[in-house]
């Protein structure tokens, strides 16, 4: 006779039920919500030390967990504990726990991440089909990927209007082969659903502006705030297609250039220092 963990390792990941407990579900508006939380065990890596839960980091969800029959959403808390020595936060590492198990690194991604997407390969080893060949059947046939309106300038452009708020960031990203697209989105989104204004092939500032200005006017005139680097074409692509936003120069833009010059004072007066010693 199956015991009630052993029935739910049929369903769902092992990973999860060998370290979480279910705390409760239910079901609302056709959905059934299922709640864990990772048990009070400490890691195994950490054995030696003095550890002292301090309750939980917060909560990811798997929407549309592919439960057979129904929609289901599971909603995990994951533990953190404190070194009662040290006083570090420490968190499981699940790329140790995924070694031993059946269920890859995958899923122990999805737990180190903050991420709500559950991938197509771990959907395919769930029901034993290859996760690959499942990843192109959803985005040829069931995403409604051929019928896309902007897949004719995908590679190029891609806009979604509807994203924009008062606060932006505008920045440079160098994608898997090397080639440099210009990225905007909004801080309203906080880098969730809805954060993607723009995506735009290249970073010449005329390239840029002529993009932008596909989105209306009256849209990029509500933008107050825009968040770039210190590129004299990043200065000009906000000036022109937002001229009532204020230019907010990245932190870590600022910190870097304060970290070189500091850095070039330490060793002058190093340099300073052996000199003397001479």
């Amino acid at each position: 006779m199956l015991n009630d963990a052993e029935i739910l390792k049929l369903f769902l990941p092992e990973l999860l039920i060998e370290h979480f407990e279910m705390m409760k579900f239910e079901e609302e508006n056709k959905i059934l919500h299922i709640y864990f939380e990772e048990k009070n065990t400490a890691p195994k890596e950490f054995s030696s030390a003095m550890l002292q839960s301090k309750g939980f980091v917060p909560e990811i969800t798997v929407d549309d967990f592919p439960l057979r029959g129904k929609t289901v959403k599971l909603h995990i808390k994951r533990r953190r504990w404190t070194d009662v020595k040290t006083g570090n936060i420490i968190q499981r590492n699940w790329d140790l726990i995924a070694k031993g198990t059946r269920m890859t690194t995958d899923f122990a991604e999805f737990l180190s991440a903050d991420t709500k997407a559950l991938p197509c390969k771990i959907i395919g080893e769930m029901y034993g089909v290859d996760g690959k060949k499942f990843q192109r059947q959803y985005k040829q046939s069931i995403s409604d990927f051929k019928n896309w309106e902007q897949k004719s300038h995908a590679q190029d452009l891609v806009l979604y209007p509807e994203n924009i708020s008062s606060q932006l960031s505008i920045d440079e990203v160098a994608l898997s082969d090397g080639e440099l697209y210009t990225v905007l989105t909004s801080k309203q989104a906080k880098g969730r659903k809805g954060c993607l204004v723009a995506i735009i092939k290249g970073t010449k500032s005329e390239t840029v502006i002529e993009c932008l200005f596909k989105i209306s006017r009256k849209s990029r005139m509500k933008v107050k705030e825009i968040t770039l680097d210190m590129a004299g074409s990043m200065k000009l692509i906000a000036k022109r297609c937002f001229p009532y936003a204020m230019q907010v120069i990245d932190r870590f833009h600022v910190q870097k250039l304060a970290t070189e010059a500091l850095q070039q004072i330490r060793i002058k007066h190093r340099w300073e220092a052996i000199e003397m010693e001479k």
